[in-house]
């Protein structure tokens, strides 16, 4: 990984929670009597601050013009100076909080895959969520209600709302996890929640695992909806188009979580020959909805 020097203006930060990470006056002081010890992580070419709010703060609260910048040019590099940081024991470090990991892993997924790697094989997921101290099998979760959670469309603002207090949940459940709890079944059942279903204000209102499994909620009692006046023709296409609109992207939201964490599984010898047969079956014929439906969202596109 290149270490070079650039002008503290040259570097762009994303908003971030850890921009208000605790006071940085100590660390001002160090810098001020030590220099910057170590180096920021930006992206190549983008100049985006990959790790170092902290620093950055400090950086500029002491009048600092240049600063050493360590370039990654791929997710590996960045990946690789994570592991580092996060195990490293300094004094004024301030360890990330799971919203601080997740939105540093974000900024990962940006990033290229090394030159010379094929995308076939290669899934971000297996590297960044280690590198970010989540586990694999249930990163890909968190990132996809990360993603429902960040949806502006107008017409998804309920499943955001929803899919925020579900985020809320996961990251609490990845920064101390009881030990009798099953993590993959907790986040399976949290990642349903944003479909239907009651959310708990917080993880203690969760039933108690029994032998390895989530006991269900009681469904909540529903209030009969008050009568309405029919609607005219132009009020329903517009509500159907809303509703057509939430699907298409509840469906390739679900799609892409589901993929990513398919693309993980790496030994498939366990697997029957029959029953490799009919899972090719069934994949080849979802692809031919998919590639239809990309087609027609192209066609939108070329226009």
């Amino acid at each position: 990984m290149k270490s070079t020097t650039i002008a503290l203006s040259e570097i762009v930060a994303e908003p971030s929670s850890r921009d208000s990470s605790g006071d940085v006056e100590g660390l001002k002081m160090s810098i001020r009597s030590n220099r910057l010890r170590e180096p920021l992580l930006i992206a190549a070419e983008s100049n985006v601050l990959l790790s170092g709010y902290r620093r950055l703060a400090a950086c500029k609260s002491a009048a600092m013009r240049n600063v050493p910048v360590l370039v990654a040019e791929d997710v590996l590099e960045a990946c690789n100076h994570f592991r580092e940081h996060m195990n490293r024991d300094n004094r004024y470090v301030v360890h990330m909080n799971p919203m601080e990991r997740l939105e540093a892993a974000m900024r990962l997924h940006a990033l290229p895959r090394p030159q010379g790697v094929p995308a076939k094989g290669f899934t971000y997921d297996t590297h960044v969520a280690p590198a970010l101290g989540f586990q694999s099998r249930v990163y890909w979760r968190i990132r996809s209600i990360a993603g429902k959670a960040n949806d502006h469309n107008s017409g998804l603002s309920l499943q955001a709302d929803r899919a925020r207090r579900v985020l809320r949940l996961m990251l609490n459940a990845a920064e101390e996890m009881p030990a009798d709890w099953s993590p993959s079944r907790l986040f399976e059942y949290l990642h349903a929640l944003v479909g239907s279903g009651e959310i708990p204000s917080s993880l203690a209102e969760l039933h108690p695992l029994v032998d390895g499994r989530l006991k269900s909620f009681a469904a909540p009692a529903v209030e009969a909806a008050p009568m309405r006046e029919p609607q005219n023709e132009s009020e329903w296409r517009v509500n159907q188009r809303k509703r057509s609109n939430a699907d298409l992207h509840r469906g390739v939201n679900t799609i892409s979580g589901v993929s990513a964490g398919l693309d993980s599984i790496v030994d498939f010898s366990h697997i029957p020959l029959g029953e490799r047969r009919r899972l090719i079956g069934e994949l080849k014929s979802s692809r031919k909805s998919l590639l239809c439906l990309i087609a027609r969202l192209q066609g939108g596109i070329n226009e």
